[in-house]
């Protein structure tokens, strides 16, 4: 019997910043773009509205589904202080080594990308066109035997890029080594 393919682990979390999200155009900052390596678990909540539609002589006509955007969760063993900045959540001295933050983001949004592993070791790589944060949480946690960490928690929301609606992208890689060529597709968002 064939052993069958599930994921089992998540890695190479990439944050890319969108400067344009309009009806006419959509560009993405690939040159800037930023990992967080501390990925633990990244949960995404799909979600759908239904509207029913009367007929004028039966109960029902038909029922419209539509997909609303997709509530995301990321949980980190840590996040640095400039990652935090980054995400639009402070900002952070380097110099200093001061980080200082409001309660809000600060309105980026970012196209993201990651690599989920499977347990035969190949991989599914993901691109979401249009990430919202939405807030950073921490949990204080005291652990003396080193196998809990104090979570950090990403919220926000998966949505659609304005031009053409495309919300995400799956791709299977046949291996267990990126090529070149899927690396770049990770970081590829042009329309």
């Amino acid at each position: 019997m064939a052993k069958k393919k599930i994921l089992v682990g998540i890695k190479q979390l990439k944050f890319f910043e969108i400067t344009a999200d309009t009806i006419g155009s959509y560009a993405v900052d690939t040159a800037n773009g930023f990992g967080i390596d501390s990925i633990q678990k990244l949960t995404r909540n799909v979600k759908a509205q239904t509207t029913n539609i009367p007929a004028d002589d039966d109960p029902m006509y038909d029922v419209l589904t539509q997909i609303t955007p997709v509530d995301v969760s990321m949980e980190f063993a840590k996040l640095e202080l400039a990652e935090r900045a980054q995400l639009g959540f402070g900002a952070y001295d380097a110099t200093s080594g001061e980080y200082s933050a409001t309660l809000d983001s600060d309105g980026k949004t970012f196209a993201v990308s990651f690599v989920s592993q499977y347990n035969d070791n190949s991989y599914q790589m993901a691109k979401y066109f249009k990430f919202i944060p939405g807030s950073l949480s921490d949990s204080g946690l005291q652990s003396r035997d080193g196998q809990n960490y104090a979570k950090i928690t990403l919220t926000g929301t998966f949505g659609a890029r304005t031009i053409d609606s495309l919300s995400y992208q799956f791709r299977n890689t046949a291996s267990n080594m990126l090529t070149s060529e899927e690396l770049d597709w990770l970081e590829s968002f042009e329309i």
